[in-house]
């Protein structure tokens, strides 16, 4: 297998030649070579993952902000219809980016809470 830079693999394809059985110098596999579809493959995935986490903090931050809709300057009924949208749009977003990052993310979180359940009944 040809390793080569990212440059020599875009030369390649934009010239529109096979670049099976090439990997990029630049890849992180603990020595096993890659092949550049693979690294595009990662790396799209990466982005993807990503924007999973990033949905995921965003629900995070609608709910913390979910106790001030109280002091919003709005009627009381006002003030329900958007507490409850953003409960709906929180609990989205969760799901949503918990699907988009993995399966992975997903439980890494569930420790997460779950060591935070223990610290506190200790």
């Amino acid at each position: 297998m040809r390793h080569l830079d990212r440059q020599e693999i875009d030369a390649l394809r934009a010239r529109g030649a096979s670049t099976d059985g090439v990997s990029a110098n630049n890849h992180q596999s603990f020595g096993r070579p890659v092949s550049a579809e693979h690294e595009i493959e990662g790396r799209r995935y990466r982005g993807v993952a990503r924007l999973g986490v990033i949905l995921m903090g965003l629900s995070l931050a609608l709910w913390v902000l979910l106790p001030l809709v109280p002091f919003l300057s709005m009627s009381a009924p006002g003030k329900a219809w958007f507490a409850g949208t953003q409960i709906i749009v929180a609990e989205i977003a969760f799901w949503g980016g918990a699907a988009l990052a993995g399966p992975t993310a997903a439980r890494r979180m569930k420790s997460w809470w779950r060591s935070t359940r223990a610290d506190e009944a200790n």
